[in-house]
This record gives C-alpha cells, structure tokens and sequence, in this order.
C-alpha cells in the first residue's frame, strides 16, 4: 500500500509542472460523502439496511485538456446491534482509488464527469458479544477496479460542487471473509482549486 501511496505522489509531481505551464489549476482538494450500498451476499439481512454512509478526501491535477490524474480515499463503516440478540457486527472497508477523470463542459460553468481506474481496498468484518470476544475476519487485500459518472457545478474560480454515481469491484478469496465488497456509492462533494 505504501508503494502506491508513493506512485500516486509521484505522477502529481510529474504532472505539476505541465500544469503550470497551460495556466490551469496546479492542485484541487476534494472532500465527499454520501450513500455506499454494498455488493456483499445478505449484506441486507446482517445489517438490518442495504446502504450506510461513506465519506473521503482526495485531489487531482490537470495533466492537459479534460483529463485530470485523480487520487482518493474513502471510508465505510457499517453496524448492526440487535437489541433482541446478544451480538453485534461491524463491517468495515476502506477504498483508495488512483486513475483519470474526463470533465467536459456542457454549459460554460457546468461540467460532465467520467472518472475510472484501479482500486486497492481493505475490509473486515468484526463480531462480537457479552460472553464472546471480538472475531475479526479480514477480507483479500488486493487491487480492484472503479468507475462513474456525474456532474459538477463551478461556483466561482476556487470552488465547485459534483455528484457522482460510482462502482467499485473488489473479489475476495480468502477463506475468512469471501465474496465481493465493492458496491455503488452516490456520493456529493466539494472541490477547492488551489493556484
């Protein structure tokens, strides 16, 4: 994970000073939150729900015309404490994405997204009671993919606001905790332009 972490760091380096030199924008924050609504079989019975929160932070830079080199993290965490059984289930995963988002303009200040690539993501899935200690079952951690779509609205020159409709695919093999844990997120956000 750390090897990625480095990568994504280095291509936004690399990527800088081509930006400066078009006058765009050299960096945007982004920050998000909305609906995650896992993949995972019986998700719904376990959970009591078929969506819970999910909320990251993440950047991009212009690598020239539409294309930006994106990079995000995002967190998810869902909970069932039945009150009529003595045992509780969290499930949590974590999902950071690096690829490239396509904005093109549909009005002057309003834009239409496409954003894809790879996702490397992490889940666990902990139980636990009153008599019981806690059993934490990890999920493969490994790479997957991502892809969406949405829109973006400008509001002056260092903020705009974007919806996103996105899916992430990430098959587990492992013996503890099988199964897909990708899911589809619609997710609003804001974006800060930093010159």
């Amino acid at each position: 994970m750390n090897r990625l972490a480095v990568l994504l760091l280095l291509c936004i380096a690399v990527s800088s000073p081509l930006t400066a030199q078009q006058n765009q924008p050299p960096f945007i924050f982004t920050a998000y939150g909305g609906l995650f609504f896992p993949a995972q079989q019986n998700f719904q019975e376990a959970f009591g729900t078929g969506s819970d929160i999910i909320w990251g932070v993440g950047g991009s830079t212009p690598i020239g015309g539409p294309f930006y080199i994106t990079a995000d993290i995002g967190y998810f965490r869902a909970g069932s404490f039945p009150s009529a059984v003595d045992t509780s289930i969290v499930l949590e995963e974590r999902f950071i994405h690096a690829g490239l988002l396509v904005k093109e303009h549909l009005a002057q200040t309003f834009f239409l997204r496409f954003s894809g690539g790879i996702s490397y993501g992490t889940a666990t899935q902990k139980t636990s009671s009153s008599h019981t200690p806690e059993v934490a079952l990890d999920a493969d951690k490994k790479f997957g993919y991502y892809g969406g779509a949405g829109v973006e609205q400008m509001l002056d020159l260092h903020w705009s606001v974007y919806a996103d409709v996105m899916y992430d695919y990430k098959r587990s093999r492992s013996a503890d905790l099988p199964g897909d844990f990708g899911g589809t997120r619609l997710a609003a956000g804001v974006n800060l332009i930093v010159f």
